[in-house]
């Protein structure tokens, strides 16, 4: 699925892409600003999150509670250097906890995770605030 959008339109894009979602793992790929953070905000409330979500890039990780699925980890790569990083942080064992992962900047980490996952990329056109969407698997 491959959808264009502005950000006036991302609560209904986000909508649409979590009807696809079967995995409770989600990888987000863009360059830095492209909009994933915003877009995890929009997922984070229609799964029923209810307080501030922001960026974890220096917490790497954070936690929100849902009313309707517990816990939603929030976890940003982009500080991770190698995978040796996220063995020692303790982050691959957020995947088998059975909770919502939404992780930006995945970076080196298709390299050990063997759960079943959805890729998500999002990719800002250059002549325009218009962003592109796609839901690689």
């Amino acid at each position: 699925m491959r959808l264009e959008f502005d950000l006036s339109e991302i609560k209904a894009v986000s909508n649409k892409i979590l009807k696809k979602i079967t995995h409770k793992i989600i990888l987000f790929e863009g360059d830095l600003g492209v909009g994933k953070t915003t877009f995890i905000k929009e997922v984070c409330k229609n799964l029923g999150v209810n307080s501030f979500v922001n960026s974890p890039t220096f917490s790497i990780v954070n936690q929100y509670s849902s009313s309707q699925y517990n816990t939603i980890y929030h976890i940003d790569l982009y500080r991770i250097n190698n995978l040796n990083e996220i063995f020692d942080s303790g982050i691959d064992e957020y995947f088998d906890n059975k909770s919502y992962c939404l992780i930006e900047n995945p970076g080196k980490i298709h390299e050990i995770i063997s759960y079943s996952h959805h890729r998500i990329k999002i990719i800002k056109k250059t002549k325009s605030d218009k962003r592109v969407i796609e839901f690689l698997n």
